[in-house]
């Protein structure tokens, strides 16, 4: 629809006009109205980037939510909430469901679309701060462990959350695993 939508340092999410930046709605987000100096640490900031599926923006926030927003008004559908756990990895959705992962709250977890209901969550022990990738029925995450240098690449099985397999690595992995089934 010609539409470009973005979270912000400043707890929206804007949908602006493709060809002219003219904003069409903004979203406030919780973290808009929270104080960050209160906490010591950011609560406002939307780095994940948005997945958009169905008529719906998907978006984690530092505020410790994951939101469905209307893709035409910006209206808040649902929010997830994580407990006070930044969700700064981007969400991935396919068919009726939004995996994503959480930093301090240390879970992969996938949510029906429609309502926010979690369908499945699995502690991993470590902050996922990357965005899961989908491929062949598996979710893929990376892990960064906060007491050690260690991180984790993650194998869940989409549907059931159970984890099919385990690859330690000697450093944290914060960047988002990307697959190819052929070059």
């Amino acid at each position: 629809d010609r539409v470009v939508v973005v979270g912000s340092w400043d707890g929206r999410v804007y949908a602006l006009d493709l060809a002219t930046g003219r904003e069409r709605w903004v979203h406030r987000t919780i973290g808009d109205t929270l104080d960050s100096n209160k906490f010591g640490y950011d609560r406002r900031a939307l780095q994940s980037s948005p997945a958009i599926s169905n008529g719906r923006v998907f978006v984690g926030s530092r505020d410790g939510g994951l939101y469905a927003l209307d893709f035409k008004t910006g209206e808040r559908l649902w929010r997830a909430s994580h407990r006070g756990s930044w969700v700064v990895g981007s969400p991935t959705v396919q068919d009726s469901t939004v995996y994503v992962g959480s930093s301090d709250g240390q879970f992969m977890q996938a949510v029906e679309a429609a309502t926010g209901k979690e369908r499945w969550q699995f502690p991993t022990g470590a902050n996922v701060l990357s965005s899961p990738v989908l491929v062949r029925g598996m979710v893929i995450v990376g892990t960064e462990a906060n007491d050690a240098p260690w991180g984790d690449l993650l194998a869940f099985d989409a549907g059931s959350g159970r984890l099919r397999w385990r690859l330690r690595m000697e450093e944290a992995l914060y960047g988002s695993p990307v697959a190819v089934d052929s070059v």
